[in-house]
C-alpha cells in the first residue's frame, strides 16, 4: 500500500528528502551538483521555500515530489514541480502516478491553474510517463 504525506520541517523528513535528492543526482549523472544538506532542507521547509510529498510503500521510503509555488502575472499562482523521483525498487508500481495526482489535487484545491515541470531530454522513461500516464501536461 502506498502512503503519501506532506514532509514536515524536521531533520527526519529532511533526511528522507536528501537521501532521495542524492539518489536522483546520481541517476542524472550529476552527484557533485548537490550543494545543500539536511539542515538547509529543514530550514527551507520551515519557511515554505519548498514543499515535498513523500511516498512510502509498506513503510519504506519509495519516492517524492519536490515542488514550490510560482506566480504568473496572467494566471496567478501555480506550482513548479522541480523533482519527481521514485527509488528503483518501487518504479512501475504506480507510485509516481499517485504522487502526481496528489500534486494535481493540491493545485486544484488551491485553485492553481498550472503545474510547470521540466525533464532531461535523455530520460525517455520519464518523458513517456509525463506524456502518456500523467495527469499534468508540460508548459
Amino acid at each position: 500500500m502506498v502512503e503519501v504525506r506532506q514532509a514536515e520541517a524536521n531533520l527526519k523528513d529532511a533526511g528522507h528528502i536528501m537521501e532521495l535528492v542524492r539518489e536522483l543526482a546520481e541517476f542524472e549523472k550529476m552527484p557533485d551538483q548537490v550543494k545543500i544538506n539536511e539542515e538547509i532542507m529543514a530550514k527551507d521547509l520551515a519557511r515554505d521555500a519548498v514543499k515535498v510529498k513523500l511516498a512510502f510503500v509498506d513503510g519504506k521510503l519509495a519516492g517524492m515530489v519536490l515542488y514550490f509555488y510560482i506566480y504568473s502575472s496572467w494566471e496567478g499562482q501555480g506550482i513548479h514541480m522541480e523533482d519527481l523521483y521514485i527509488k528503483q525498487e518501487f518504479r512501475r508500481q504506480g507510485v509516481a502516478k499517485i504522487l502526481v495526482k496528489e500534486l494535481a489535487k493540491e493545485a486544484h484545491e488551491k485553485k492553481m491553474p498550472r503545474i510547470n515541470w521540466t525533464c532531461l531530454n535523455w530520460n525517455q522513461n520519464a518523458r513517456d510517463f509525463y506524456h502518456k500516464d500523467s495527469v499534468i501536461v508540460p508548459t
